[in-house]
């Protein structure tokens, strides 16, 4: 028998084609477990990046700036109910909890004026942000439930 050698055939193509496939969907299969940890990720980096903003206009203005958290809708950083200085929603998913802080004050030396934690539950895990007295540091971790 003798072979054609001037193209493929259509089951080299079809064959060729369903490699492609499914290559292309083994990478898109774990994308949406990815986008819940770069989403989490996300937002304690801005939470925290924002607590640090509130933290050195305190000591950079020598104001109190006062942090509160509204459940799982937004939290607010003001010099007083009128002046705001900024305000950021917080993500679908996210929900503060109940029985810790609910606010906190940075004082003009740059530290808060209570110590104690805001716990935030997403998706199976809860997320601590630690504040001390005296330092001014904050310190984050996550727990599984």
């Amino acid at each position: 028998m003798k072979w054609n050698s001037r193209g493929y055939t259509l089951l080299e193509a079809l064959l060729v084609l369903m490699m492609i496939s499914a290559m292309l969907l083994i990478t898109v299969i774990p994308f949406p477990k990815m986008q819940k940890q770069l989403d989490k990720q996300m937002f304690i980096t801005q939470l925290r990046a924002d607590m640090e903003r509130a933290q050195m206009y305190a000591l950079s203005h020598q104001k109190s700036v006062f942090l509160r958290f509204y459940s799982s809708e937004k939290y607010v950083a003001s010099l007083s109910s009128q002046e705001i200085l900024f305000t950021r929603k917080v993500p679908e998913g996210f929900e503060f909890l109940r029985g810790g802080m609910d606010s906190i004050t940075f004082l003009p030396t740059g530290n808060t004026n209570q110590f104690g934690t805001i716990a935030i539950k997403y998706d199976h895990q809860i997320i601590q942000f630690t504040f001390y007295i005296g330092k001014g540091r904050i310190n984050v971790k996550e727990e599984s439930l």
